[in-house]
């Protein structure tokens, strides 16, 4: 089935755009600039609706036809100085070790025009505890970012926890490394650890972040079952395509006394106000690949901008779409939004 859905805004937890959407088979391309008609495809006027991503993440497909190494390069380079963030689709990174100069990858387009700013919550991996991520839960922070040493675990009690309500509320979880660690201690906690790791997090839709690295990148890339695939790579603030962007933002929220200085409540939602001053804070306590209507498999959804007044409606979709097709079964009405928000 091929559709087209016109002048759709399309929404995720960081960036919201308008663009012209292709949806052919189980594919889904969204283009800036407008796409020809393409006569008998069928055409949805989407120009006062909200496009809510599910399991799917968007993106444009950039072969080799269209342009060459320089001209991609000098693409992204616009793209980034006009307010663009560039990421590697999901799938790419097992093609080649050097993708950011491989041209047969898929590329995400997002404008950062409505946040700028992404509230996380950094501590050191030995202060994590089960309060902890509560707290984390209670004011849907959108990313916890652990820092690790190399004599840590994934194996603490608080585990069971963060599994169930990063899950339930699709909050993202990134792991860094202290400052100490050299890059040898990286390498072998990663290919030690990143196991155990994905399997804890991959069928529960909780997002793994990682700070890119060339040769973490390889060395993760080159291994016999590549986990590259599942890993989102943030920026490294050096790198001469980011243009101090990163691609949750440029704000990062820290607490430093963390070894003096308890991390209480109120540190907690003074962090989560910052982060809520933008247009697009109903969005903030989702990870990249959108908002999920609770116990669906959607690929994306559809919601009139007249409905969008409080979070309630947030779950409420008009128009429910899988793999291309419409879904009959999961068009919600305000009874069951209602009780999709209480169970929630």
């Amino acid at each position: 089935m091929e559709f087209i859905v016109r002048g759709v805004t399309l929404v995720n937890s960081e960036r919201c755009f308008t663009a012209d959407v292709w949806v052919q088979d189980q594919i889904i391309h969204y283009i800036h600039e407008h796409i020809p008609p393409k006569p008998p495809i069928k055409e949805i006027d989407g120009s006062d609706c909200y496009m809510l991503p599910g399991l799917f993440r968007f993106g444009s497909s950039l072969g080799s036809e269209r342009t060459n190494a320089e001209g991609f390069k000098h693409m992204q380079e616009k793209w980034l100085r006009e307010g663009y963030t560039a990421y590697v689709d999901d799938l790419t990174v097992n093609h080649a070790t050097n993708w950011r100069t491989t041209l047969a990858y898929e590329l995400a387009m997002h404008h950062n025009s409505w946040l700028e700013y992404r509230v996380r919550l950094r501590v050191p991996y030995r202060l994590v505890n089960e309060s902890l991520i509560r707290a984390v839960l209670a004011h849907r922070i959108p990313m916890l970012e652990m820092i690790m040493c190399p004599s840590d675990s994934p194996s603490a009690s608080f585990w069971s926890l963060l599994l169930a309500g990063f899950s339930r509320y699709r909050l993202a979880l990134k792991l860094s490394f202290a400052e100490e660690c050299t890059l040898r201690e990286r390498k072998r906690w990663l290919a030690e650890h990143m196991p155990l790791l994905v399997t804890m997090l991959e069928y529960r839709g909780i997002s793994l972040i990682l700070d890119e690295h060339p040769k973490i990148v390889k060395s993760i890339s080159d291994r016999k079952r590549s986990y590259g695939a599942y890993i989102t790579w943030e920026m490294d603030k050096d790198s001469e395509l980011s243009y101090d962007r990163k691609q949750f933002g440029e704000f990062s929220a820290s607490s430093t006394g963390f070894g003096k200085l308890p991390v209480n409540e109120r540190t907690l939602r003074r962090m989560v106000e910052v982060g809520a001053r933008q247009p697009a804070r109903l969005f903030g306590a989702y990870p990249q690949k959108g908002a999920l209507v609770s116990g669906s498999e959607a690929d994306f959804f559809l919601l009139p901008k007249k409905n969008f007044k409080n979070p309630a409606t947030f779950w409420s979709p008009s128009l429910v779409y899988t793999r291309g097709r419409r879904n009959k079964y999961l068009l919600f009405t305000e009874k069951d939004a209602n009780r999709c928000n209480i169970a929630l």
